[in-house]
């Protein structure tokens, strides 16, 4: 996810390591970036499982939120997941994350269930 990595979300790392999970999931797949001026400004990536799409990495550059980009990215993106059959679409968002639960409610998304992460800690 060079474009994460290009909007200031994240380190190479990262980037790098979703890239590479990506690239070893052989389900169908749908890459977006909004570009302005030649430079990324949001990207998102979706995932065909057959009835669904799971949608990840919904990235708006911080100079860029509130202008309807992300929406627009996620409306032609079910668009597409919908052309290909898919009938339901998922996405994870963490809890404090207000503005994209905002955006993902007007989208008609609701919260289904918490998740959260667990780290093994070296001894």
């Amino acid at each position: 996810m060079k474009q994460a990595s290009a909007l200031g979300e994240w380190p190479d790392s990262v980037g790098h390591s979703i890239a590479k999970l990506m690239s070893v999931n052989t389900l169908p797949k749908a890459y977006m970036t909004v570009y302005q001026a030649n430079q990324p400004v949001a990207c998102v990536i979706g995932v065909l499982d057959h009835d669904y799409m799971g949608i990840y990495d919904v990235i708006t550059g911080a100079a860029y939120r509130r202008q309807g980009i992300a929406k627009m990215m996620l409306y032609h993106l079910m668009k597409w997941a919908q052309s290909q059959g898919a009938s339901y679409t998922y996405l994870q968002v963490g809890e404090n994350n207000q503005a994209a639960i905002q955006l993902y409610a007007g989208l008609g998304f609701e919260e289904v269930y918490r998740y959260w992460y667990r780290v093994l800690l070296e001894k």
